[in-house]
């Protein structure tokens, strides 16, 4: 429905035609990355910088919209998914999804992250969410295929995630 989709769409079509042609490849459908460098351009990084930012000068964090519910796996979990398809012995499926299995609602991510840093929850404000995210309100990961085909699963929840981006020591200064 964007221009990201779209970009999407098309790079699981080339890896496909790719294999296609006989070469081994496998498109890892990454949900929604969290843990250390985390930008600010997704989520948990705002989320983080916001709370920081408000630790740092006072005041409560502000946050767009956090309806929905996303899947968010930690990045460190997401490059083990990379390893674990490079070195496979067998032949992959052509897609598989890496995500924790889980939908997190936003609001309660936000509160776990505003628990961990020791501040007040953020304010939501009326801001629609992005429309990159407006689409899909619920996202969760079927992540069956990658446990079976790659032995793989995330290691790290939430919480380690969101400690390892500096929050747990925000509010401690």
């Amino acid at each position: 429905m964007s221009a990201y989709g779209y970009a999407k769409l098309a790079a699981t079509c080339l890896i496909r035609l790719v294999r296609g042609l006989g070469h081994p490849a496998v498109v890892l459908r990454i949900f929604n990355p969290i843990g250390p460098g985390t930008p600010p351009t997704l989520l948990p990084g705002r989320l983080a910088a916001e709370i920081r930012r408000a630790a740092d000068h006072g005041g409560r964090a502000r946050l767009g919209s956090l309806d929905g519910a996303r899947d968010f796996v930690d990045v460190r979990d997401i490059a083990d998914a990379v390893l674990a398809a490079a070195t496979a012995p067998a032949p992959l499926p052509p897609v598989l999804n890496i995500g924790s299995g889980h939908a997190t609602e936003l609001r309660d991510l936000a509160i776990l992250a505003a628990a961990l840093a020791g501040t007040a929850v953020p304010e939501e404000t009326a801001d629609p969410p992005p429309r990159r995210s407006a689409a899909a309100l619920r996202q969760r990961a079927d992540v069956t295929a990658a446990r079976r085909d790659l032995a793989w699963r995330p290691r790290r929840s939430l919480t380690d995630s969101l400690r390892d981006m500096g929050l747990a020591t925000v509010g401690a200064g």
